[in-house]
């Protein structure tokens, strides 16, 4: 009986293996491809998840199980998760931009973003215009564009004024003012909790970016 789920699992999945095989052949890297417990596929990235550099997923939209899915593996692969929007561009990233709180999240999102940055013709950080934020408005977005220019980085500073969408709206709104093909962000500066019931950053950006999004925890 094991022997035939076993089949039937391998037989359903296996259209989802020949466009896995056939996105990634080419590229000259490195592939497998695994399945994990059907009783428990939310969890089942958690683990192989620690062993890859960035993760890869397309974005949450409606689908609640998805998304919890997707907050485990932000919250705890250990590693970026780049979150594809429904019509992902396929050019490299040019225009980037880089959210930023001063938030122990929004540094890490930083450090894993550098190679994009690296990469992009324009840079341009970020910082949502809340009362929570003032103060670091004036004292630490400098010494952000200095430690990003020691990187290799040269980043225009932008803020963005915050209205009844919160944080999470202002900064998508100025990723499609600038023509942004790219937004690094920390994930969850805040309670995964308080950000589920209140609304956050992180859940605007799980489920309402129309660009990737690359987060970190």
């Amino acid at each position: 009986m094991l022997d035939r789920l076993e089949a039937d699992i391998r037989r359903l999945t296996a259209p989802a293996r020949a466009s896995f095989d056939q996105a990634i052949g080419g590229h000259g890297v490195s592939t497998s491809w695994s399945l994990g417990e059907v009783d428990a596929w939310q969890n089942a990235l958690n683990g192989p998840s620690r062993l890859v550099d960035l993760i890869v997923i397309a974005s949450v939209e409606s689908d609640r199980s998805y998304q919890i899915m997707t907050e485990s593996l932000v919250l705890q692969s250990g590693a970026p998760c780049l979150i594809a929007p429904p019509s992902p561009t396929k050019t490299p990233f040019q225009k980037v931009v880089l959210a930023w709180n001063g938030s122990r999240e929004s540094a890490r999102a930083l450090r894993d973003g550098l190679d994009f940055m690296r990469a992009a013709t324009s840079v341009t950080a970020v910082v949502a215009a809340e009362e929570s934020t003032r103060w670091m408005v004036a004292a630490h977005t400098a010494g952000l564009v200095r430690h990003l220019a020691r990187h290799g980085v040269q980043a225009e500073l932008v803020e963005a004024p915050v209205g009844h969408g919160g944080a999470g709206d202002a900064i998508l709104s100025q990723c499609e003012a600038l023509g942004a093909d790219l937004l690094i962000a920390g994930a969850y500066s805040h309670s995964r909790a308080a950000e589920t019931i209140l609304g956050g950053a992180t859940q605007r950006f799980l489920t309402r970016a129309r660009l990737p999004v690359l987060l970190s925890h």
